[in-house]
């Protein structure tokens, strides 16, 4: 299996359209959502490393970041905050507290206080591997992706989730730089119908359990930086066409085995990964409910 990752080299041609796509949602929306998700999901799928939570504290780095909604603006103080150090009048937060932090709440050891998947917080019983994680790895199959260690780790990491978003937000964009309207409608409606079934219903509650428990303000701007960008999210209300180009939304692929993986190969199922506009994030798999006992490292 080729692992695929959203990376910088997936940016999309210059000679995009500027013209709104399928549902209203134009280029630069695409690409502010391909940014600020392929970010995200290495802040939760890795282990902080000093690279890129220097990048996410960097008041310079910062300024690229594409949104400015109120909780986008709260998450960028919160991370310059975090890299303050104690001559600018408050103790900065080092590596080694942000590691242990992303430990506690995503990864554990016990107990896990943020559960980073889906199906913890749907299913009956609080476990992985349940309907929504069925669900989830479902949605990547119409398009051609699958989680990079299939029925070892669940699906739906948030990790994983979020970097399908930034897959699909790429891909329309080149489908439009390629005049493909059809294709670039059905990626978006792709994103629209993800969010609404699945991001926009458990995310908030995961969101909730970290600002509760974070010890760190680099992990509460981490989380109110997904608030902004949850909100920001494109969403398909109804079937319709590319304004650009005219033509209805086409159906999704199939899945098939051998499919391209919606993230790299990872221990834990974490992922890692760069865009165009902000930049580089291990988790473990476990039947856990939120703030109950989760895996060891």
């Amino acid at each position: 299996m080729t692992a695929h990752h959203v990376t910088a080299n997936d940016a999309p041609p210059g000679n995009v359209s500027r013209e709104p796509a399928g549902g209203g949602v134009t280029p630069e929306e695409l690409d502010s959502t391909a940014a600020a998700w392929t970010v995200l999901a290495t802040a939760y799928g890795k282990v902080p490393e000093e690279r890129f939570v220097t990048a996410m504290r960097s008041a310079d780095q910062l300024t690229h970041w594409p949104y400015q909604d109120r909780q986008s603006v709260t998450g960028i103080e919160l991370l310059i905050r975090s890299g303050r150090t104690a001559t600018q009048g408050r103790a900065g937060e080092d590596l080694a507290d942000i590691i242990a932090d992303h430990r506690r709440l995503f990864i554990g050891p016990r107990p896990l206080h943020a559960a980073p998947w889906e199906s913890v917080y749907r299913s009956r019983e609080g476990l992985v591997f349940e309907a929504q994680t069925i669900a989830v790895r479902q949605a990547y199959r119409r398009f051609g992706l699958q989680a990079p260690r299939l029925n070892e780790e669940p699906d739906d990491h948030i990790a994983l989730e979020a970097s399908f978003i930034s897959t699909l937000c790429v891909r329309a964009l080149e489908a439009l730089a390629e005049g493909r309207h059809q294709d670039a409608t059905r990626f978006i409606d792709g994103v629209g119908s993800f969010a609404t079934e699945h991001l926009r219903v458990w995310l908030p509650e995961f969101l909730d359990r970290v600002d509760r428990y974070a010890d760190t303000d680099y992990h509460l701007g981490i989380a109110a930086l997904t608030r902004g960008a949850l909100h920001h999210l494109p969403i398909r209300t109804a079937p319709g066409s590319v304004e650009s180009g005219g033509v209805e939304s086409g159906s999704e692929a199939p899945g098939h085995e051998g499919a391209r993986s919606v993230a790299p190969s990872h221990e834990g199922a974490r992922g890692e990964g760069s865009s165009s506009k902000a930049s580089s994030g291990e988790t473990a798999g476990g039947g856990v409910r939120p703030g109950d006992r989760g895996p060891a490292p």
